[in-house]
């Protein structure tokens, strides 16, 4: 999805996942992919994880893993509201708790209108936007396929959506999608994963301009599918291919590895477009908590923590 904003939550206690490594090492990694972000022109808006925990393993992913807490919706709707709209994830059992409520009060403080799905829903790991209006909608293991038809109402007028059943954990596992600053269209997809499309049937709905391209196994165990693309520079997992890197080198990407193993691991993601949120066309607020204007204090909190 284009943006040159993205809404991230940084790892803390409460919100780094059960198998992840210890909270400095997270914390390293998650800074220097907000560094990377900043660097390629990109604006991260924060979230700051709340003091307490939440009740299930599944929660304190999500707060991390921004990416499966909801997306964000822009653009006139059919039901006629033209607001910023965030369509917050529903996990299997939904109930009150704290810590993301808190979350939800700092959407909110962006200037969001925030709207729980009905629907078991798994965020913007299942929406991949592109050209011409058109958006992959994914479902799968955390999202019923009932999910589509809500998600569907959020897009803006006249979008054509593609819905795909995932075998993976997510959409994060089947497709992403990149643009170059020459205009050059690239989308990944692991049709392994999609058993119920072609890769000839996705082409054609994504259209001529986009070069639609099949990952590899071992690109795709990489992370392949959860690169991100900001203002042209792709940020790779590790152990992405030499054959793929040079693909994206030669189409005009800036190719940058992103580390992110500590953060994890593949329950949570590999890649980076795991961890973020984007928001088209957001207009931004200048009292709005950036990255670039708490930079030196999330860095002091990362040398004050011990080493592993």
């Amino acid at each position: 999805m284009n943006a040159s904003v993205f809404i991230l939550s940084y790892p803390s206690v409460s919100s780094l996942a059960a198998g992840a490594s210890g909270l400095r090492q997270a914390l390293g990694q998650w800074l220097a992919l907000c560094d990377h972000i900043a660097r390629a022109g990109g604006t991260i808006l924060l979230l700051d994880p709340p003091d307490e925990a939440p009740r299930s393993a599944s929660s304190a992913t999500e707060l991390l893993a921004t990416s499966r807490l909801g997306s964000v919706f822009v653009g006139a709707r059919t039901d006629g509201s033209v607001d910023a709209l965030f369509l917050r994830a529903r996990r299997d059992s939904e109930g009150p708790d704290a810590a993301t409520e808190s979350i939800s009060a700092q959407l909110r403080r962006f200037g969001l209108r925030v709207r729980d799905a009905v629907q078991r829903w798994g965020g913007q790991a299942e929406l991949v936007g592109l050209p011409r209006n058109r958006f992959i909608v994914s479902y799968g293991a955390r999202s019923d396929e009932e999910s589509a038809d809500e998600v569907a109402t959020c897009l803006p007028l006249g979008a054509h959506s593609l819905r795909v059943k995932v075998a993976g954990d997510s959409g994060l596992s089947a497709c992403t999608y990149l643009q170059s600053v020459g205009g050059s269209s690239v989308l990944l997809i692991d049709q392994r994963v999609m058993p119920g499309v072609t890769l000839a049937q996705v082409a054609a709905f994504a259209g001529d301009k986009v070069q639609v391209i099949g990952v590899g196994a071992e690109d795709a165990a990489a992370g392949a599918t959860q690169m991100l693309c900001v203002h042209g520079t792709v940020l790779v997992p590790p152990g992405i291919s030499t054959t793929l890197r040079g693909h994206l080198w030669r189409t005009g990407f800036q190719v940058v590895e992103v580390d992110l193993s500590a953060l994890g691991g593949p329950a949570v993601g590999t890649g980076p477009r795991a961890f973020v949120v984007a928001w088209p066309q957001c207009v931004l607020d200048d009292t709005l908590p950036t990255y670039a204007t708490r930079r030196g204090e999330l860095y002091r909190r990362l040398e004050a923590l011990p080493a592993a």
